[in-house]
């Protein structure tokens, strides 16, 4: 790929992420008493011992936020009824993203990117499920919705969601350089299905009328696996701050307990080769909460494996 497709192909990814912030974070304002406190313009002091500022940057339209991003605000979380982002901006970044028009405000850290909630603007597995196939039937010439593979609830009869990709290419494909984009790694991480499905919408509403998107359709042969995690995504949908899948072993045998948020281990002597689980308590940090771990993520049956590389 030449350094205008490679440029081109940073773009998309760059407004796919703007976009996917615009419309799947949050809807419903922090309340007041919640929320960051305006501290006025950033200054050199807020930087102090080399570490990024947190801000708030009000934006006017979806492409207008696209260039902050652009430009180098990391967004942690956008109130779409105040048209406001909040994250964070380096003291590099910041003349770049003043050039760009924002007016970068300085707010209380940590900001609302420390509030762990999943809000309705984001997608469940039924719903993602529907829309993947929605665009796979608008577009059945270069798109096909594919089953590859089951999830660990189903493998093990204790579910029904599936492992689901989309597969964009025009013609034959077999000799055409792949490229395979995965979301959801990690259950809680709930904005990465919405960045891959906003690939997908790219890929698919440009085909035709944008020459780098054509290119990219035509030749290559591209996998778009949105939600690898589909067991563990049910649980951060539920409000649990869940991390892994929910596969309950851990190393290869199964664990003392079910952990969640606050369960930790500790590996006694090596000749008992068991764990001792705590009973739960305070998490030690927001983010700690996790699932079983470590585990095996969700894999494709080996003949779904086969066909998403090419090989029979």
């Amino acid at each position: 790929m030449n350094r205008t497709h490679l440029n081109s192909a940073r773009t998309l990814l760059v407004t796919a992420l703007a976009a996917t912030l615009a419309v799947g974070c949050s809807r419903t304002p922090v309340p007041a008493s919640q929320g960051p406190r305006d501290l006025g313009p950033v200054t050199a002091a807020a930087f102090k011992g080399g570490k990024p500022a947190t801000v708030s940057v009000p934006y006017t339209s979806r492409q207008a936020l696209a260039r902050f991003v652009e430009a180098g605000l990391e967004v942690w979380y956008v109130d779409q009824d105040a048209r406001r982002a909040f994250g964070a901006v380096t003291a590099e970044a910041l003349p770049e993203l003043q050039r760009a028009g924002a007016n970068v405000r300085l707010v209380q850290a940590p900001g609302p990117g420390a509030y762990n909630d999943f809000d309705k603007g984001y997608r469940t597995y039924d719903q993602l499920k529907a829309d993947m196939q929605a665009l796979a039937a608008r577009h059945p010439e270069f798109v096909r919705f594919v089953d590859i593979g089951d999830g660990w609830e189903k493998a093990n009869g204790r579910g029904d969601r599936d492992v689901l990709a989309l597969h964009i290419g025009k013609g034959d494909v077999s000799k055409k350089p792949a490229v395979l984009l995965c979301g959801n790694h990690h259950a809680r991480e709930i904005v990465t299905p919405e960045i891959v499905m906003r690939i997908a919408d790219m890929l698919a509403a440009g085909y035709g009328k944008d020459a780098d998107l054509t290119h990219y359709v035509e030749n290559r042969d591209i996998w778009l696996v949105p939600m690898v995690n589909p067991d563990g995504h049910r649980l951060a949908s539920e409000g649990r701050d869940w991390r892994k899948n929910t596969n309950p072993t851990n190393g290869g045998g199964r664990s003392a307990a079910p952990r969640g948020p606050g369960w930790t281990s500790t590996a006694t002597t090596a000749s008992s080769g068991a764990a001792q689980a705590r009973p739960p308590g305070p998490p030690t940090r927001p983010s700690g909460g996790r699932g079983p771990s470590p585990s095996p993520r969700p894999r494709p049956s080996s003949a779904s494996s086969r066909a998403a590389s090419g090989r029979s």
